[in-house]
């Protein structure tokens, strides 16, 4: 309500004469029940200070304790502070190495932050093992707003731990996950080097999406394996779980890779192409033709046989596999059993009861 707005000295003096206001009964509910944390707050706010002395006299001084991180730290604050029963941060004395009061500020909430994840992550941890119940975030609009603007303006590591910090695990809602995403996608194209790859992965395993936005992310994934080197032998980078896309999916993730990098102007590398290898194999092996793709109209198709032929302008330089059939063998994704039925024949192969130990008398 307009009247509610405070803007003077005055407007204080009439609001704190007036009826308790919804905010001020929230915030006394809050200081007797819990601790409260000011961030660049100078104590200064008339209202404020008479709902602390309030509580302070009807308690006796007994609440819970509150803190204040103070951007710039004088030692009157102290003083001031006390009064209410608030402890005063200086960043500067906990970081004496920081530039300045800013650098130093900004540490110290990131300190926080990472603190806070971690003790929540114990104690939800601690949870499960108990057979309690999780509580599981859901991203909100102006969180995934700020972390497009830090992935804008960040460096890579920066950008994928914002990320990481508000999608791992989270409940992401439907008419964001285009925009989460386009988000990781150019978290992506900062990667640099192969840890950087490895940590995409990480978050790729940690996070849900619909399958059509999983597509999107697993294609920005399989687009940065470009920095890699063409290596030997067996590379886990090909490797990629995630709880919202099959296996089958994967050629078709590898082919709007393969888009993404030449709308980009990206060069199809060495290292690039041996990972494709996996990821187009079965679908090469079965010439499209393979269960899994079975329901695949023919745009889709289409689609992945043109991105092939760019990643392999020259039939004759395609790995050995996709060139000489697999003469006498039946073809992997036909022959290839699922882990349901590995299960299943397992279970066949146990007796169908234990035998009785014979009498060792």
């Amino acid at each position: 309500m307009p009247a509610s707005l405070v803007f003077t000295s005055s407007s204080y003096t009439g609001r704190l004469k007036g009826p308790d206001n919804a905010l001020d009964i929230r915030l006394r509910s809050d200081l007797l029940g819990k601790g409260l944390l000011f961030i660049g707050y100078s104590l200064q706010d008339e209202n404020l200070r008479e709902l602390l002395s309030q509580i302070r006299r009807a308690f006796g001084g007994e609440t819970p304790a509150s803190y204040t991180i103070a951007f710039d730290y004088q030692p009157e604050m102290e003083d001031l502070a006390a009064e209410f029963g608030v402890r005063v941060v200086n960043p500067r004395g906990l970081l004496p190495g920081a530039a300045n009061n800013t650098d130093a500020f900004d540490r110290c909430l990131q300190a926080l932050c990472d603190a806070t994840m971690r003790l929540r992550s114990a104690r939800e941890l601690e949870s499960l093992l108990k057979g309690g119940d999780m509580i599981v975030p859901v991203l909100i609009e102006h969180e995934l707003a700020a972390l497009e603007q830090v992935v804008a303006a960040e460096d890579f590591p920066t950008s994928l731990k914002a990320f990481r910090a508000n999608t791992d695990a989270h409940i992401i809602p439907e008419h964001l996950q285009r925009r989460v995403a386009e988000a990781f996608v150019s978290i992506a194209e900062k990667a640099e080097t192969k840890g950087d790859l490895q940590q995409l992965r990480a978050s790729v395993f940690n996070l849900e999406l619909q399958p059509v936005h999983a597509l999107v992310v697993m294609a920005g994934y399989m687009a940065a394996t470009c920095i890699r080197t063409e290596l030997s032998g067996f590379d886990p980078a090909y490797l990629i779980a995630s709880p919202s896309m099959a296996e089958p999916m994967w050629p078709l993730a590898a082919a709007h890779a393969v888009e993404m990098l030449i709308g980009g102007g990206y060069a199809i590398t060495d290292g690039f192409r041996q990972m494709a290898t996996h990821w187009f194999e079965e679908y090469v092996l079965s010439d499209g033709q393979g269960q899994d793709f079975a329901g695949l109209p023919a745009p889709g198709h289409e689609f992945i046989r043109k991105q092939i032929d760019i990643v392999w302008p020259n039939p004759r330089e395609r790995p050995p596999m996709f060139r000489s059939p697999h003469r006498g063998f039946p073809r992997p994704s036909l022959f290839r059993p699922k882990f349901g039925e590995i299960a299943a024949q397992i279970e066949r192969s146990f007796p169908q009861r234990f035998p009785v130990p014979k009498d060792m008398g």
